[in-house]
């Protein structure tokens, strides 16, 4: 895919921070909407028929509560979308509220709409993606309280900070302390990406707390069939161990029976699960798409709806994109100095 920007960029750059401690801190009540003056439009943005799950994520995100505001330093002239800030940004970065003071460099979102790195996401897009859809789902939950939610989704480092006993075993995700993810024993499934890095691929897994089962999905056909390879790979080795000193760490047994979901016994997760019925039925060698496919099928999954797509898988990747981008840059804010 050529490259729409003028500028001279490597195309092996990559992207690179640390999420701010205090992740809830910047978080709105509500979205709002850029301010812009002299808005300009994008010409390169694709044209064609969406699929079904842009189509939803699109929708979703029209009904959250929004409330415009002026923002500082509004009197600049600002980039429209997330493809006219790459291509000719207004500033050498940006911040946007879902990834909260990280900054935004022009490499993020060539990576994020493919024109960089091969377009394979790193872990701040996913990370950005897991943190857009717990804020929907809070956003949701306030509005109407009584609506239930039986699903979490953590971000990407949850999967090291499990194995480390300096972080409670990842507590901070599971005890309800950060208001963006819910305490365990509130949900059935959680929903965790996993990179892994031997085979530089995207692994998700969906954890059923009533059964204490592990399913694995992933996002290429040809790793599916190798439950071996994450044992050798180290990725899921002793995760069974370690989940079950989270559960301790927050007490999650003893709470679990005060809550909605209760689980048929206790005892140790059983990690040898793997579901293939998403994966496309087209031979499924998807490569620098896997996290834009893993994001579209996180979005699936927990809305239990059915994943299906027409046509070539790179062509709705592409369209994913740059959705995900403009589901980032309209969120676009001005920390304070």
């Amino acid at each position: 895919m050529s490259n729409p920007r003028e500028k001279n960029v490597a195309d092996n750059e990559q992207y690179h921070s640390q999420p701010t401690k205090n992740s809830l801190s910047w978080v709105p009540n509500k979205w709002r909407r850029l301010s812009l003056k002299n808005p300009a439009s994008s010409s390169s943005v694709p044209k064609t028929t969406v699929n079904d799950v842009t189509k939803d994520v699109m929708d979703e995100a029209a009904k959250v509560p929004v409330e415009d505001g002026q923002d500082k330093n509004e009197s600049h002239t600002l980039s429209r979308d997330a493809m006219e800030f790459y291509n000719n940004g207004d500033a050498p970065y940006c911040y946007s509220r879902i990834l909260g003071l990280n900054k935004l460099h022009t490499d993020f979102w060539g990576v994020l709409l493919g024109y960089l790195n091969d377009g394979r996401l790193n872990a701040i897009h996913i990370e950005g993606w897991v943190r857009r859809m717990m804020f929907l789902r809070g956003a949701k939950k306030r509005t109407n309280p009584s609506i239930e939610f039986d699903w979490t989704i953590l971000p990407p480092q949850f999967h090291s900070e499990m194995y480390d006993y300096r972080t409670k075993y990842g507590s901070e995700y599971a005890n309800g302390m950060n208001e963006l993810y819910p305490p365990f024993w509130e949900v059935q499934y959680i929903y965790i990406p996993i990179y892994v890095q031997a085979i530089e691929d995207w692994l998700l897994v969906q954890i059923n707390l009533c059964t204490m089962e592990l399913t694995q999905y992933w996002c290429n056909q040809k790793y599916s069939k190798h439950y071996g390879r994450l044992i050798h790979n180290g990725v899921l080795q002793k995760f069974d161990m370690f989940f079950d000193k989270l559960l301790d760490a927050v007490s999650y047994w003893r709470r679990v029976i005060h809550g909605p979901y209760k689980p048929q016994e206790k005892g140790y997760l059983k990690t040898g699960l793997i579901n293939d019925d998403y994966l496309p039925k087209i031979g499924g060698a998807l490569g620098k798409d896997s996290g834009v496919f893993l994001c579209m099928l996180m979005y699936k999954l927990v809305h239990k709806k059915a994943f299906t797509m027409e046509g070539g898988i790179e062509e709705h990747c592409m369209k994913f994109r740059h959705v995900m981008a403009d589901q980032f840059y309209k969120t676009r804010f001005f920390p304070d100095e």
